[in-house]
């Protein structure tokens, strides 16, 4: 086969077939054949790796996030990047549609906060209030982390 007419699914079986060789876990394999299989092939598997751009990455990337989680697409594009890296290596692409794709970092700030009842607000703050006396009957100092973190701390004082 030459290397014009080189597919995904080219890459991804001797990408697998490497992950086997290299001796990775039994359940790390299992996990990359499913994401290839449930979510790469099905998309992309038959595009010609030499066609396949950056933009046809971005599609599938964002056609992942409407059908999937944000951290199992992440997990998939990691698998996908490394699957093309390895074409890279072998010759077949000169350089991967996807090393300058990125899945951006969510910001705490998106993430979806956990609802809290009044009820929970005031054991927390009766917990954390608990947790600074014991600490200053140990001479010792707290610090109080507030109902965000729930890390209240004692330090002990010299």
């Amino acid at each position: 086969m030459t290397t014009a007419t080189r597919t995904v699914r080219d890459a991804a079986e001797t990408w697998l077939k490497r992950c086997k060789g290299e001796e990775l876990d039994t359940q790390t394999i299992k996990t990359y054949r499913s994401q290839v299989e449930t979510h790469v092939l099905p998309r992309i598997g038959g595009a010609v790796l030499a066609d396949l751009g950056r933009g046809d990455i971005e599609e599938f990337m964002d056609d992942l996030l409407e059908q999937i989680s944000r951290e199992m697409t992440r997990k998939v594009m990691v698998s996908l990047k490394s699957l093309l890296n390895l074409a890279v290596a072998r010759g077949w692409i000169a350089t991967s549609p996807a090393a300058l794709v990125k899945l951006k970092r969510q910001s705490r700030h998106d993430k979806e906060a956990i609802p809290r009842s009044e009820d929970d607000v005031e054991l927390f703050e009766k917990m954390e209030q608990d947790l600074m006396a014991a600490c200053r009957g140990l001479g010792s100092a707290a610090t109080p982390g507030g109902l965000e973190n729930y890390n209240t701390r004692c330090y002990i004082l010299n």
